[in-house]
């Protein structure tokens, strides 16, 4: 005992670890965390914002181009039932116009077969014209409506217009009705057609409508100067001493003034 106690224990060299952190009980039933739990909430939340936003960003492009495309799917195909339309009267037309001066328009069989090639071109082509003239009215109309100035003046030609136009579409699609008939098309899906037809003319001239051209030229030029003077690069601000006044004294910066 008398050697033991006089040997000194070394101490030990390693250092004393702190104790882990856990959650105690009193602090799991009140509902308290540890601090490192909040800034792990705050990370997932903003990772998930993160990924919100670049879905977003990527999503965004794709969407407009596919409502761009649902939208231009009737002017497409009126442009192109005109052009078809266009062509087939005028080769009717010229084949009818070679048997007639030939002397066999009412003895060639092919004569009602032209005929009625003719009246198909000109009912589908009817239709299609009327409604590319419907989408041109309405943009002078919405051009008047949501213009400034002068451009008010498009109102009073677009009403008129927009109304003339519908007035020959709705002609024109009772005329060509018959076609349906043809293309093994329901006679029910008539009228849907012809409101997605309208729809669609609205919001087409709605997006192609351009506003600069019904400003007054002097609203042009302050815009247009504004944005010069925004894009002009600034002159860059001088650091030396402030002058010094009529007294000696030297005046205040801007900074002091602040």
């Amino acid at each position: 005992m008398a050697g033991m106690s006089g040997h000194e224990r070394a101490p030990d060299p390693s250092p004393a670890l702190p104790p882990a952190a856990s959650v105690r009980p009193e602090e799991a039933d009140s509902g308290q965390w540890p601090a490192s739990a909040p800034r792990t909430a705050l990370a997932t939340r903003v990772l998930a914002i993160t990924f919100v936003r670049q879905v977003i960003v990527i999503a965004a492009p794709i969407i407009t181009y596919a409502l761009f495309l649902v939208l231009a799917i009737a002017p497409v195909a009126a442009l192109l039932a005109a052009l078809w339309a266009s062509g087939s009267a005028l080769v009717s037309l010229a084949r009818l116009v070679m048997l007639i001066q030939a002397g066999q328009a009412l003895s060639s069989p092919a004569t009602p077969a032209l005929l009625g090639a003719l009246d198909t071109a000109a009912r589908a082509g009817f239709l299609a014209i009327d409604y590319l003239a419907l989408i041109f009215a309405l943009i002078t109309l919405m051009a008047g409506l949501f213009g400034r100035g002068w451009g008010r003046l498009f109102v009073l030609p677009g009403a008129v217009f927009s109304v003339t136009a519908l007035a020959l579409m709705v002609i024109g699609a009772l005329v060509a009705a018959p076609l349906a008939n043809e293309l093994s098309m329901p006679a029910a899906w008539l009228v849907p057609l012809m409101l997605y037809a309208l729809i669609d003319a609205a919001l087409v001239s709605a997006v192609f409508v351009d506003l600069r051209q019904t400003r007054s030229p002097s609203a042009t030029g302050r815009h247009r100067a504004a944005r010069q003077r925004r894009a002009a690069p600034q002159p860059p601000r001088e650091s030396g001493p402030a002058p010094a006044r009529e007294d000696g004294s030297p005046r205040e910066t801007a900074q002091e003034r602040s």
